[in-house]
Formats: C-alpha cells, sequence, structure tokens
C-alpha cells in the first residue's frame, strides 16, 4: 500500500502510488517475487487525520505486508494501527516525529532536518564560513528537533550560528531587501530553505554580497532553483538523499522514462523519485524470503538486510545498523548528495559526502 496526499496543492503525490503501481506492473511481468504477484493499493489521506487512520485500517484488513513510498502530513494518525500491526514503512518521507522514531520506519534516506543540519556543517568546511544565518519558511510546525541540529552541526564545526530567520510560507517576500541586508550584515553564508520566497531572498542577498554563499534542503527549494536564479546559481549548492534528475544511475533513469510514458499528468518531484526506489528496496529485501511474505517475515528480513540498493538513486543502506542523530532514531544512512547549477538543470556535485561526521564528533 501506498498512502499519500494524492492532490495536496503544495506537494500533489499521486505519483508516490504511481511510481509503485509501475514498479509492480513491470515485476509482475517478470514473474513477480519468487512467483507471487504483486498488488498494489493506494490509499488517499486527503491530509485529514481521520481518513488517514482509515488508511491504516484498511492496510491491516487487507493483510499489506509493507507500506511504501508513504508521505503523509497526518502520519499521527496512521502510526498507532501500523505499529500495533507491526507493517513496515519502506523508504517513508519522514515529516511527523512518528516517522523519524517508529521501529516499523525504515527510511532510505536521512529526513529532511539532517539536510538543513548538514548545509551547515557543509558551508563551514567545505566553503569555509565562519558566520552561517539560518532562513527557514515558518509553516507553524515545530522547528525544535530542526533548528537544535542547525545549531549542533554549526557548532561541532567551529562556525558561529546566526538567526533563526523564520520567513513566511505564502508565496511574495516584500521585505525581502530588509531581511537580506540584516543576514549580509550578519553572516558571511547561509542556509535557505523557504520555498519560493528562499529563491527570492537569494537573489536579494546576493545582490547585495555577490561573494555570499548559500545552502539549502533539496526538499525546501523549487526544483527549478538553477533556472531562476540564472547566473547567480552558482553561489548555491543543495543538499539531499537522492541523486538528481540528471544523474545516469539505472534507477533514476529508469524511474524518468517509465513515469513519464505511464504517469504522463503527473509532477514528478524528489518524493515520486523516492517512492520508486521504496519498490527496489522492498524487491531485493523479500526476495530473500524463503517462506511466505508476511508483514511480520518482511521486517524480519529488514532487520538482517546489510546492503539495500536502489539502484543509484540513494546511498546502499545497512538496515542492521541504526546511525541517530539527535533525537532522530531511525536513520540508517547519512550518505548525502550534494547538488550544484549547470546549464540551469541540477547535477551532482562531487560525490557522497557523510553527514553524520556534522553532527557527531
Amino acid at each position: 500500500m501506498v498512502i499519500a496526499p494524492f492532490t495536496l496543492a503544495v506537494q500533489p503525490s499521486k505519483a508516490n502510488y504511481d511510481a509503485v503501481r509501475i514498479q509492480a506492473a513491470l515485476q509482475n511481468a517478470k514473474g513477480g517475487i519468487n512467483g507471487h504477484k504483486i498488488n498494489v493499493i493506494g490509499c488517499d489521506d486527503q491530509s485529514d487525520p481521520n481518513v488517514g487512520a482509515q488508511c491504516a485500517k484498511e492496510a491491516v484488513q487487507d493483510h499489506v505486508v509493507a507500506l511504501l513510498g508513504v508521505f503523509s502530513l497526518v502520519s499521527a494518525s496512521i502510526w498507532p494501527t501500523i505499529n500495533a500491526a507491526g507493517i513496515p514503512e519502506i523508504g517513508l518521507v519522514q515529516y511527523g516525529p512518528g516517522d523519524m522514531i517508529s521501529p516499523n520506519a525504515w527510511p532510505l534516506t536521512p529526513p529532511a532536518p539532517v539536510f538543513n543540519g548538514s548545509a551547515f556543517g557543509y558551508l563551514a568546511t567545505v566553503k569555509g564560513c565562519k558566520r552561517i544565518a539560518d532562513v527557514q519558511a515558518n509553516t507553524g510546525a515545530d522547528t525544535t528537533v530542526p533548528l537544535a541540529l542547525d545549531k549542533q552541526a554549526t557548532a561541532n564545526v567551529g562556525a558561529t550560528y546566526e538567526g533563526p530567520f523564520l520567513t513566511p510560507v505564502t508565496t511574495g517576500l516584500a521585505d525581502a531587501p530588509a531581511i537580506a541586508r540584516s543576514i549580509v550584515s550578519k553572516a558571511d553564508c547561509g542556509s535557505i530553505s523557504a520555498g519560493q520566497n528562499g529563491i527570492v531572498l537569494m537573489k536579494a542577498i546576493l545582490q547585495q554580497d555577490p561573494n555570499f554563499k548559500i545552502a539549502a534542503n533539496e526538499l525546501a527549494v523549487p526544483g527549478n532553483w538553477p533556472t531562476q536564479l540564472g547566473s547567480q546559481a552558482s553561489a548555491v549548492n543543495t543538499i539531499g538523499g537522492l541523486a538528481p534528475d540528471t544523474s545516469t544511475a539505472p534507477g533514476v533513469v529508469s524511474y524518468l522514462k517509465n513515469m513519464k510514458a505511464q504517469a504522463a499528468n503527473d509532477p514528478l518531484s524528489d518524493f515520486s523519485k523516492l517512492a520508486w526506489a521504496s519498490f527496489y528496496a522492498f524487491d531485493q529485501v523479500a526476495s530473500g524470503i524463503s517462506g511466505p511474505i508476511t508483514a511480520q517475515s518482511v521486517t524480519a528480513a529488514l532487520g538482517k538486510s546489510t546492503d539495500v540498493t536502489t539502484e543509484g538513486i540513494t546511498a546502499p543502506v545497512n538496515f542492521t545498523k541504526p546511525t541517530p542523530i539527535g533525537q532522530i532514531t531511525r536513520i540508517f544512512s547519512t550518505q548525502i548528495f550534494v547538488m550544484g547549477a549547470q546549464n540551469g538543470t541540477v547535477v551532482q556535485s562531487g560525490g557522497l559526502i557523510n553527514a553524520g561526521s556534522y553532527f557527531n564528533k
């Protein structure tokens, strides 16, 4: 089963379901997994806690063996039922607190707060920054954990933390020049993860200081940020857990080819790419099960899997060795991608880096 808000305005996620559905169809054409055909159920949680809770109940009633590509803003209503049933969530987007601590969460990448914090470590250790501003969208959500990780990473790499600067969520940042002046007066670099307003602010900052260096959580900036920034894009790097669409990794190539051919109306995103990767992980783990494939046998197999690969979409994952960062206990890989801009597109910049080195001395 895939649980996601299919028509969410800011991040429509029907593509998550389509990614897993298409993957299953491709695998079924080759005989399924150990001779078993895969049936994929999609459940639109509509960002409604009551609907999310019903999706979880349906997963139990339908004897779902795994949840793949889950992205939910109402996961708090989903986890109690999923935890009680012991159904593993593989390759989920870790958005809510339960996503980051549930023993049934098996993520393929670190969560967004780790990407945010890693931006500070990267700016200090790679770009030589001394004073780093923290700019985030003010979503109204609890920022205790993200800000704590940002400050921890900054302190660990010997830089000075400035902020936080919390910007409005709505598009249109009328006071961008004033915010930019305040940031430039205090910092020589910035971690700016604030959606479209972040792009507006980046432009305002770089007009005042062309030498200012910027890093951002890849999930928290528009996918076309190199085009929007134009010649200024060289000042920016983004941090994420997934290879960019320009990668020649087999998984990325297959994802783009099949999604464009079979789900042409879906807006693609890193979330749907992660859903595609989640099926690779499920297929690899389930294929090694000699007996019945159940939620319990998949969970047991996950706990013994040391080298789960996703055809290059993510770094390999060792599910036998959790690597907690701060209060986030469900992390199994701290290898992340750094992206840059080239000819108006997002490209990988250098090799993978270890986010854990920024947080753990």
